[in-house]
């Protein structure tokens, strides 16, 4: 029996140094190996010092084995924090001691809740330095592919980001195979201590009364009082993972914890709303704006859809946008100011669709995901009060993506059309063309004409151009090619640009076939189209910046938009805007009935253009922050984020006759 044991742990022993060996050779693949190479150099020595440490028996006593299992055991929350410190680039022993202690602290509570729930010494703390290096790797990858650090929030969306993840490479670096054999060798000398018993009833007592006293601490010092905000610790809204840098990965995770939970703006009374609205609902009251003909209106948030030149100017074969370019009769363009970038498509739709700001949530949040549990006021009410067909959202993908399944109805979408909806539909790499989009919108239209003679309204979110853009297919020919000397580089990812033009070149050429359609329909028609956000191709975006020259604090926040019309419209001059009013530029264009709060919207703009999660462009033309009480729009700041507080989560006291047409 003894003697079929140590076979087992001689095969397990045999396995787990051959998987060593098969990583380490993975690593010196990376390049030529030389003396000089310091972070190869650390990997070979923690690789040695594995293998052996799993190969020589443990001499120790029982007594000794128990010692050395309780000091590795408290080691550990210190070995996590200092390596999952490195995959910020940072040493956590240059953070101030503050930091120090709160990160410390919170990897202790987590050690002795696992030890809670496993009761066993030695395997508690490998649970914590594995789930340790787990998230460091998947937080510091999240950063590469979309350009900002991961928090708390993100937790919510783990299902939308695993439904695109064969679309993005991981890929490790040598960084983290030192990483990665630092916990190994840790881990492996957890496991040579031969110490396997459980811990009595009076151990365990002790550790939950800890537990329970370190938890509420937590609890109390995070989430109920504002205690961090009196230590100065804040979330870089701009640059997230900065603050990784600076108090440390486990610190940052907590304090975004908070961020779920909206606050109550300061100075915030209904009594304050009704004055600001009553004026409106007033004015509303006595107007009518009922259209002799309300047009057919089709909204179109285009995935990743942008235009690099907007950034600076660069060289190609050919334009990538032509149809684009050439429309003008009957169509106004300009650029449109978003609050993400490379990702969280939903806070763009829901900007557009509800009036509201990212500025004024939780940072990090996903309104549409977190925040609609209740009837939220939208465009989509509007157009069903004024008697349209359709009210329907389309997007050629997943139903459950950012919750839309839950989310839509609540915000007055009677029906939602998926991928399921399309009978082997035309790929272009995995995902539904736009061409293929855009042929079911023209059904869906023909359809409703067929039951109906109302004018037809549908909101579709496209999915052809979603990132990752570092994989060819041979559904995607590569025909727009970089000419430009300096960019057309791998330093400048030009693969990835190549692959993104080629993809905006399709939606350009689907654009065209939809208007085209549209331009023979006799009933008066509207189209916007936008994009949700900029890819992150962040190098080759930095690069076009830096040789613009512009001091454009947002040059990767902007996005063209368009409105066409296959009849007269009043040419409106909106050079630039964002997506809290492009809507309200839409219902205004096509002349249909507007509420009191997209008057209050329009006459804002007039004042404050652009507004996205960073602060707003006035109409002096002057960047502000939010915080920033010197600007002349301060007050105007705070009364908008008054009425997105009423509109969104002082639902009992909601204004309903200054958010929906009729009173609901």
């Amino acid at each position: 029996m003894s003697f079929n044991k140590d076979i087992r742990k001689n095969i397990i022993k045999v396995l787990i140094t051959i998987v060593i060996l098969i990583l380490y050779l993975k690593l010196l693949s990376y390049g030529s190996f030389t003396i000089f190479n310091i972070k190869k150099l650390c990997c070979s020595v923690l690789v040695i010092a594995s293998i052996a440490l799993i190969w020589i028996k443990n001499p120790l006593n029982e007594k000794w084995n128990q010692i050395l299992a309780w000091i590795l055991f408290w080691l550990s929350p210190l070995v996590s924090y200092a390596l999952i410190e490195f995959f910020n680039g940072t040493f956590f022993f240059k953070m101030e001691l503050l930091s120090i202690f709160l990160n410390l602290f919170i990897y202790i509570t987590l050690l002795l809740l696992f030890l809670l729930i496993t009761n066993r010494v030695k395997i508690a703390p490998l649970i914590l330095l594995w789930t340790s290096f787990l998230f460091g790797i998947i937080s510091f990858n999240v950063c590469v592919f979309r350009g900002s650090a991961l928090v708390v929030s993100d937790f919510a969306a783990i299902s939308t980001a695993a439904s695109v993840a064969d679309e993005y490479h991981f890929k490790m670096r040598e960084m983290d195979y030192f990483i990665f054999f630092s916990y190994l060798l840790f881990s492996v000398a957890i496991c040579k201590v031969k110490y396997h018993k459980k811990l009595n009833w009076k151990i365990r007592v002790a550790n939950l009364a800890v537990f329970l006293l370190l938890a509420g601490y937590f609890v109390n010092t995070f989430y109920l009082t504002n205690q961090t905000v009196k230590w100065n610790y804040g979330i870089s809204i701009w640059n997230p993972q900065k603050t990784y840098r600076k108090i440390g990965t486990a610190l940052t995770l907590a304090i975004s914890g908070k961020f779920l939970f909206p606050e109550k703006p300061d100075g915030y009374t209904v009594e304050k709303v009704r004055e600001i609205t009553q004026p409106y609902i007033e004015k509303k009251e006595k107007e009518s704006q009922i259209s002799a003909e309300s047009p057919n209106v089709i909204v179109i948030m285009n995935e990743a859809f942008s235009d690099f030149s907007m950034i600076g100017d660069f060289k190609v074969n050919q334009d990538y946008l032509p149809f684009f370019r050439s429309l003008k009769e009957n169509t106004i363009k300009g650029k449109a100011y978003v609050s993400v970038l490379g990702g969280r498509t939903a806070n763009s739709e829901f900007e557009f669709l509800t009036g509201t700001t990212l500025a004024f949530f939780p940072k990090s949040s996903v309104p549409l995901q977190l925040y609609v549990k209740k009837k939220i006021p939208s465009i989509n009410y509007i157009f069903r009060d004024q008697g349209y067909s359709g009210i329907s959202a389309l997007h050629p993908y997943k139903p459950e993506g950012w919750g839309r399944n839950k989310a839509y109805p609540l915000l007055g979408f009677d029906s939602f059309i998926t991928r399921d909806a399309f009978k082997d539909p035309e790929l272009v790499r995995k995902y539904i063309s736009d061409k293929e989009d855009f042929n079911k919108v023209i059904e869906e239209y023909e359809n409703s004409q067929k039951e109906s003679s109302a004018p037809f309204y549908m909101f579709n979110v496209t999915m052809q151009n979603h990132g990752g853009y570092s994989t060819n297919y041979d559904n995607l020919p590569r025909i727009i090619k970089v000419t430009d000397k300096e960019l057309n580089q791998e330093q400048f990812q030009v693969n990835e640009v190549e692959n993104y033009l080629n993809l905006i070149k399709k939606s350009d050429s689907a654009f065209e076939y939809l208007i085209k359609y549209f331009e023979k329909v006799d009933r008066p028609t509207i189209i916007v189209m936008y994009g949700d956000h900029q890819p992150l191709i962040a190098k080759f975006q930095k690069r076009l910046s830096e040789r613009d020259g512009s001091s454009e604090k947002l040059y990767n926040y902007q996005v063209p938009f368009i409105i066409w019309a296959n009849y007269e419209i009043d040419k409106k001059k909106i050079e630039k805007t964002s997506l809290n009013y492009l809507s309200s530029h839409l219902m205004d264009i096509a002349g249909v009935q507007k509420t009191a709060y997209q008057e209050y919207l329009l006459d804002l703009y007039h004042e404050i253009p652009v507004i996205n999660a960073f602060g707003y462009f006035g109409s002096d033309g002057k960047f502000y922050e939010f915080d920033d009480m010197k600007s002349p729009y301060y007050e105007k700041i705070k009364e908008y984020r008054y009425l997105q507080y009423n509109q969104m989560f002082d639902t009992k006291n909601r204004i309903d006759a200054f958010f929906f047409l009729n009173k609901e």
